[in-house]
């Protein structure tokens, strides 16, 4: 499992893929990577599988 820091480190420098399904909703709810992107600072866990 990725630390948050990781996953931080991956939006911020755009180190990322889409899976098929993200692809389609980031579409249709008009959402674009650089928004993605910007989402890097506000990245938090709100749950962790055992």
């Amino acid at each position: 499992m990725k630390t948050i820091e990781q996953v931080r480190k991956q939006l911020t420098s755009g180190q990322f893929e889409f899976t098929r399904h993200a692809f389609k909703r980031a579409i249709e709810r008009n959402i674009s990577e650089l928004e993605i992107r910007g989402t890097a600072n506000n990245v938090k866990i709100i749950e962790e599988s055992s």
